[in-house]
């Protein structure tokens, strides 16, 4: 009985989802922009966004580690220096493998290293010579480069100050980025707009799709026949999924081909990402849509959601920049751990391991909003 019962719901989702697909694929507007608003997005953000910026500067402390293997007065008064201003909060490690690590994992946004010699080089005579400061550097955050370099220069100029020094000499900044490679300030910015333009079509795909069958009569008829409601939001679901698969390798095209930006990490993982990104939207969908019974009020509400994912998400400004409560508002929304994840992977090429927090918080997400629209559902229908 049970195992008829769980044939018998497997084919109550193939069912929905096929029907999603065939009245999608009859509405032929609604086809086509499901594909092209998404793409449209890629397509102003490469004419808008320019493959360089303008060096930026922040007030907010940029967590850093730092590493002084040459323990002179003069390496730790510099050290000193940093740690004293309003650029740096720094944490003092003794392996260079352990500093990479935290910023690999994202508990530093830079790694500052002084190697032997630094003390010699600076007080030789008659002349200096070249001191060289490395510095690693997560360089898939957008800005985090400049800004790390303009705060380290301006610390170099106190410490040149108050030695005084007739003849300053030529500070080095080694960078040792995580990429291996130097990234465009467009394609540290791609992520974000990626997963912008996804949940755009995603969640289309559920709050939409469910406004339209309300007015043309579909969703009343669809609740009355023997299809449970746990069937509707899945069979939903997986018509959501497919169109996603399709909209993520459409962008993927455009971001190698139009915006030139290197898929360094997997492939599979960017898709794995794409439909955790489909799975929460969808459910949030599904949560405003019990509400929503025009299409009218799912646009006005796609629009209030899209526009402030576009300045929290990290494409305007980096969270890194923004006042405490803003991170705060940030690190609240699950979008925030999708970007993240996509950054690890296409920018870094980082492994699964490195975006497993990022995908609970995503499962988690979905869950919750589920149940949310479980819940609104049925009140909306009693």
């Amino acid at each position: 009985m049970g195992r008829r019962r769980g044939i018998g719901t497997f084919y109550d989702i193939t069912l929905v989802a096929r029907k999603e697909i065939r009245q999608l694929w009859r509405d032929k507007a609604t086809l086509t922009f499901t594909f092209i608003i998404p793409v449209t997005i890629l397509l102003a953000f490469g004419v808008t966004i320019p493959s360089s910026s303008s060096l930026v500067t922040t007030t907010v402390p940029i967590q850093a580690a730092i590493c002084d293997f040459d323990n002179t007065t003069l390496s730790n008064d510099f050290a000193r220096i940093l740690g004293n201003s309003t650029s740096f909060v720094l944490s003092f490690q003794n392996d260079v493998g352990e500093a990479r690590s935290g910023v690999e994992w994202g508990t530093y946004q830079a790694a500052i290293v002084i190697y032997p010699g630094f003390a010699a080089n600076l007080t030789r005579r008659p002349y200096p010579l070249n001191v060289s400061v490395s510095v690693i550097v997560d360089d898939s955050k957008s800005y985090i480069v400049e800004i790390v370099e303009a705060q380290i220069t301006n610390a170099t100029t106190i410490f040149m100050e108050r030695l005084g020094l007739q003849f300053v000499p030529a500070f080095k900044l080694d960078e040792n980025k995580l990429s291996g490679k130097d990234l465009s300030f467009r394609s540290t910015t791609a992520a974000p707009v990626m997963g912008i333009a996804l949940v755009f079509g995603c969640f289309d795909d559920a709050a939409g799709s469910m406004a339209r069958e309300r007015e043309r009569g579909t969703f009343s008829r669809l609740l009355l026949t023997p299809i449970n409601r746990f069937s509707i939001f899945i069979g939903k679901t997986l018509a959501s999924l497919v169109l996603t698969i399709v909209r993520t390798s459409l962008l993927l095209l455009f971001l190698t081909y139009y915006l030139n930006v290197t898929i360094a990490g997997s492939l599979l993982l960017v898709f794995l990402i794409a439909l955790l990104i489909d799975t929460t939207t969808v459910a949030l969908g599904f949560a405003i849509s019990s509400r929503a019974k025009s299409t009218r009020s799912v646009v006005i509400a796609q629009i209030a959601i899209m526009i402030p994912l576009i300045f929290l998400t990290g494409v305007l400004r980096p969270p890194e920049t923004m006042p405490d409560y803003a991170r705060g508002l940030v690190n609240a929304l699950p979008y925030t751990y999708a970007n993240d994840a996509f950054r690890r992977v296409v920018n870094l090429g980082q492994g699964l391991e490195f975006i497993l927090g990022d995908i609970a918080v995503l499962l988690a997400s979905t869950i919750i909003l589920f149940i949310i629209a479980a819940i609104a559902m049925k009140r909306s229908i009693v």
